[in-house]
């Protein structure tokens, strides 16, 4: 599991974050991976985009979180990377295949292509 986070990824905090003021639930940014994912230093931002803090947190208090695609640009985006990462087939678990399965949640696509990635050496 914990290495199936990424820097940039979103996720959500299982435990509150006191020193922040921050109730579990939180959805804070990867900023930085420490001992090959065991912990995380997470960004916590408020809505208007200001930082409230950065605080490291064990990989087993997170669970990933899939943000919604803002633009028919990042749609695109989204699409063409997801393009890339299928022709490498990676490997069910690697960072790689992580990536690409949240590149398809982004775009709606992941549930109609599950079974065919399963499917690739």
């Amino acid at each position: 599991m914990a290495d199936s986070f990424a820097e940039h990824g979103l996720v959500s905090c299982r435990v509150p974050i006191p020193r922040l003021n921050l109730d579990a639930g939180a959805t804070g940014v990867i900023v930085h991976i420490h001992g090959q994912g065991l912990a995380f230093d997470l960004e916590f931002m408020r809505k208007n985009g200001t930082t409230i803090g950065v605080e490291t947190v064990s990989a087993t208090d997170l669970t990933f979180q899939v943000a919604a695609l803002r633009t028919k640009a990042d749609y695109k985006d989204a699409l063409a990377k997801a393009s890339k990462l299928m022709d490498l087939r990676p490997a069910p678990g690697s960072p790689d295949h992580f990536q690409l399965e949240t590149l398809l949640s982004l775009t709606g696509t992941y549930e109609s292509t599950q079974a065919g990635l399963q499917e690739k050496p």
